[in-house]
Formats: structure tokens, C-alpha cells, sequence
């Protein structure tokens, strides 16, 4: 089947390169040490997720950020800031709470991945990151001694077991013997 000129490569090529420049716009994102993200939970004070709470972050009563929470109570705002803003104050807004904080970074540094962590738990402001949601670290090491090492005893009697089988070690002779083929002779006629 001949398919119409419009259909020809030449305007599909045209728009499969403007599809794939936008799409590149649209994914760009702020250079390494233009990031800075403002992140942590917002929980009322027993502890709970408070979800789908809005979140902003201000700066000289500004919105430069904002977003809210999920339904862990997690949030996290990404902020295109400058070498030059270091020190600045900024205020983090949630709903009933506000507190500010200062931004903290090592200038021209390109690596690190620059965060302010910021939890709202009631009426308390907790400027570091909670180990919420996460596997505690003593759980992988009795992981290891219940599921890993019980295993490792059982695939290493298995494997000597297989071995001795194979040599003819640990059977009887008559077990041995049963086990060889018998030779036939061959009468001669």
C-alpha cells in the first residue's frame, strides 16, 4: 500500500524533532548547584501523616516554592537558588505552622546534592531528617542471621551431601556395588 506524500519522512522527521525539543524543554531542570530543595514531614502531634497538606516556601513574603504533602506527610520543594543566596532567610509555611530557615550550602559545589530538611510534628519544628518509612537498620542484620544464614547451612549440606553421593563416599559397599553396572561377558560362540 502507497501511503500519501503527506506521510512521507520528511514531516514526520519535522515532528518527531519538534515533539522531541519540547519534550527536552519541558523535562529541563535548573543546573546542579541552582538546586536546592526544601524537604521533610508535616505531622500532627501523636505522630500521624498529615496528607495532602499545602506547603510553601517564601522569601521577603514572596512564594518562591510551594507543594504539599503525600500521604506519608512527606513533602519535598525544589528551589532554583543561587551562590549568592547563601545566608538568605527564607519562611516555610504549612498550613497552622511557619518557621524560617536559613539557607546553608558550600558554594560552587556542583555534587552535593543541597537540601534543607524541615518537619512540621505538631507544634514543633525539627530542622533534620526523620528516619520515617524507612527499613530500621537492626531489621537487615536479623534478616541476616534468620533467613540468610539457615540457608547458607542448609545449601552447604546439600552440596556435601551431593558430593559424597557422586564419590561413593558414606554408602555401603552394597549400596556401591548396586550402583556400578555389571559387566557382560560375551560368550564366544
Amino acid at each position: 500500500m502507497k501511503l500519501p506524500r503527506f506521510f512521507s519522512w520528511v514531516p514526520v522527521g519535522i515532528l518527531m524533532a519538534v515533539g522531541l525539543l519540547w519534550t527536552a524543554t519541558a523535562l529541563a531542570t535548573h543546573e546542579a548547584d541552582h538546586r536546592y530543595h526544601v524537604e521533610g514531614y508535616v505531622l500532627d502531634a501523636q505522630e500521624r501523616p498529615l496528607a495532602n497538606s499545602p506547603v510553601s516556601v517564601r522569601q521577603q513574603g514572596r512564594i518562591i516554592g510551594n507543594g504539599a504533602t503525600s500521604s506519608r506527610g512527606f513533602y519535598s520543594i525544589l528551589l532554583h537558588l543561587h551562590d549568592g543566596d547563601l545566608g538568605q532567610t527564607m519562611q516555610v509555611r504549612s498550613e497552622n505552622h511557619e518557621a524560617p530557615i536559613r539557607v546553608t550550602f558550600t558554594p560552587g559545589d556542583a555534587t552535593t546534592r543541597r537540601v534543607h530538611h524541615l518537619n512540621f510534628i505538631g507544634a514543633t519544628v525539627i530542622e533534620e531528617k526523620l528516619a520515617r518509612g524507612g527499613v530500621p537498620t537492626w531489621l537487615y542484620a536479623a534478616i541476616a542471621v534468620v533467613v540468610i544464614v539457615p540457608a547458607g547451612i542448609l545449601l552447604s549440606r546439600r552440596g556435601k551431601r551431593n558430593s559424597s553421593t557422586q564419590t561413593g563416599k558414606g554408602r555401603s559397599p552394597q549400596a556401591q556395588a548396586k550402583s556400578q553396572p555389571k559387566s557382560r561377558k560375551r560368550k564366544k560362540r
